[in-house]
């Protein structure tokens, strides 16, 4: 009997081992003659990664996915043979480089400081984070709460929430959005951008005007580690960084371990077998049933009990920001509106924004699709799904991107807060340079914020003598949703205000609650024109591709195009270049202004103007 214990207790530790030493490769496969839906069927996590259009997919996957990907006839390359020592080395490497600021409009949060996992948190740094926040800041974050004390993960654990207001601790009727991460364990990014954004929040609270009237009018909500069990597998098994286990900790009892929580949500779940897996051992398993696990039973039911209008679900990587519909190509209802948020919302980093199954691939069982389309046991919730950092990241990025990556974020993570309240922007629309010494500033006006403001009143105020008189603030009433107005506000300069000279004022939105500001400056002078070409021919140009279209233009009848009736070629510079000499030299300022449109893929080609 003793010698039958110790062969199983063996037989065990060897077998969890091996489970845990799987190794992962950093692998670019190549869609030659194959598509995307082929290799999602092999069960492989695709929308985190390094994807062209029908080029490659360049993620990290481990051995038993390499085999499968090999089998189904994909031709690949090992970029990276073992990424997780990679990670991990990087990291310790990477040391030396910790940075606090590489940004002034988002300087590092004092209390905020890299962790101890490759310079992220582990789990319990991140339930310290927490608890030090309350501590310090006990009237604008609750102490951290379980959603439930009796729906724990598959090892023993509780989901924990915060909420961040004025009124932390009164459940409010202000509008409410939710942040979340780590659905996926190895994407820790997803909570230390957040850590950030939490730490800059209470700090600024009494400093900043705009974070404090964000605060006072608005309920966030966080829920920092979805995926708890995975995560904390993947401090023990690389406790300095680099853990590639994704899933989480489900027995599935064939000898496989783990299920996609971002597969496991009940709209559309198992709508087919290559937005998700039938299969245990894939990485992209969607369980046995909807809301199988208890992770996702806990979001449900948060989601449930609250009004959440907006939700950014935090993961890496790929630089991107999706939206629904994953599992169909069709458009949702609200693809407008969920297209113009993901364009403010990505107006500092840049990512690229799309419905996630046209931008990469169909996926079904996802948060956003849930939380968007399940309407009957809540209202809609505009839930994005943020992937962070590029494909030099990876799922690891190194200590020295840690803070650019949390910076990122911010601009976004404050305007999803701004999108749910009383929200307009306001948009100069003047000309760079005013010729004449009094006339109207014009603007451009679109409610954004899905809550209704009785009233939105545009200001100027001057910022320096230059102008001597400003026209009456302009009010605008009951504005639906994405309604837009042009308008203008009078201006006089100062008499003795000489050619060429700047003068700057405050373009203003008061929505009633609070004010948001733009500077803007304007040159004084009279513009002369020493160069112009309306694209008639290309006598001033020299080119091998460029010629002119009649069929798209600005002004009758042509314009230039770099590729004229086909699409231009891969790996492709193609120049077009001014013959004619510019002379500046008598010029005090130079304005150049073109009228451009484009379609190219986002990420990897640009048009660049020297």
């Amino acid at each position: 009997m003793r010698k039958e214990f110790f062969t199983l207790v063996v037989s065990m530790l060897i077998f969890l081992g091996a489970s845990a030493q799987e190794n992962y490769s950093k692998v670019r496969i190549f869609l030659d003659g194959k598509n995307i839906q082929q290799l999602a069927a092999t069960g492989i996590a695709i929308e985190e990664g390094t994807f062209k259009k029908g080029v490659f997919l360049e993620t990290d996957l481990s051995a038993t996915e390499i085999n499968n990907i090999d089998e189904a006839g994909f031709k690949y390359e090992i970029r990276i043979a073992d990424v997780s020592k990679y990670y991990a080395e990087r990291a310790a490497s990477d040391k030396a480089q910790l940075i606090r600021d590489v940004n002034d409009e988002w300087p590092t949060p004092e209390n905020w400081e890299y962790g101890s996992m490759g310079g992220f948190y582990s789990l319990d740094e991140v339930m310290a984070e927490l608890d030090s926040m309350v501590a310090l800041y006990p009237d604008l974050i609750t102490q951290r709460q379980a959603i439930s004390t009796d729906t724990l993960t598959h090892d023993g654990r509780m989901l924990y929430w915060v909420r961040i207001s004025d009124n932390p601790n009164t459940d409010e009727s202000e509008p409410e959005v939710l942040y979340t991460g780590v659905h996926h364990a190895r994407e820790p990014m997803s909570v230390q951008q957040m850590m950030w954004y939490m730490w800059h929040l209470l700090e600024k609270y009494d400093s900043d005007p705009e974070i404090q009237q964000l605060v006072d009018a608005t309920e966030m909500y966080f829920v920092p580690l979805i995926n708890p069990d995975g995560y904390e597998h993947n401090y023990i098994t690389d406790p300095n960084g680099g853990g590639m286990w994704r899933k989480n900790r489900r027995d599935n009892g064939d000898g496989s371990m783990g299920v996609d929580p971002n597969r496991n949500y009940g709209y559309k779940w198992g709508y087919d077998n290559s937005g998700s897996s039938p299969y245990p051992s894939d990485e992209t398993y969607r369980g046995p049933a909807a809301f199988s696990e208890p992770e996702i039973k806990n979001i449900r039911d948060f989601c449930n009990a609250h009004e959440f209008k907006i939700a950014l679900n935090y993961h890496s990587y790929s630089n991107l920001l999706l939206y629904v519909w994953g599992w169909t190509e069709t458009p949702s209802p609200d693809d407008t509106l969920l297209y113009d948020y993901a364009k403010l919302m990505t107006k500092e980093n840049g990512y690229t924004y799309g419905a996630g199954s046209s931008t990469i691939y169909p996926t079904n069982g996802g948060s956003d699709d849930w939380m968007y389309g399940e309407q009957e046991t809540k209202d809609l919730i505009l839930s994005y799904t943020p992937e962070v950092g590029g494909g030099g990241d990876g799922f690891w990025p190194s200590v020295s991107r840690i803070v650019p990556l949390c910076q990122d974020q911010m601009w976004q993570n404050i305007h999803a807060a701004k999108l749910v309240g009383k929200y307009a922007t306001v948009t100069d629309k003047a000309p760079m340079v005013l010729g004449d010494e009094s006339g109207y500033l014009t603007f451009e006006i679109k409610r954004l914020g899905m809550t209704t403001a009785e009233t939105f009143t545009v200001s100027i105020t001057p910022l320096d003598d230059n102008i001597a008189e400003i026209g009456e603030a302009v009010s605008f009433e009951n504005m639906e949703l994405l309604q837009v107005e042009m308008d203008s506000i009078s201006y006089v300069l100062n008499p003795d205000i000489e050619n060429g000279t700047t003068f700057r004022y405050l373009l203003s939105v008061d929505n009633g609650d609070f004010v948001i500001s733009d500077t803007i400056e304007k040159v004084f002078g009279t513009e002369v024109m020493i160069f112009l070409d309306e694209a008639e021919d290309l006598t001033n140009w020299s080119t091998n591709e460029w010629d002119l279209v009649g069929t798209i233009f600005h002004s009758p009848e042509y314009s230039f195009t770099d590729s004229p009736f086909t699409n231009y070629q891969d790996d492709q510079t193609n120049p077009i270049t001014l013959d004619t000499v510019i002379d500046l030299t008598d010029a005090t300022m130079a304005f150049l202004r073109f009228w451009a449109r484009w379609e190219i893929e986002a990420g990897w080609d640009y048009l660049q103007v020297d």
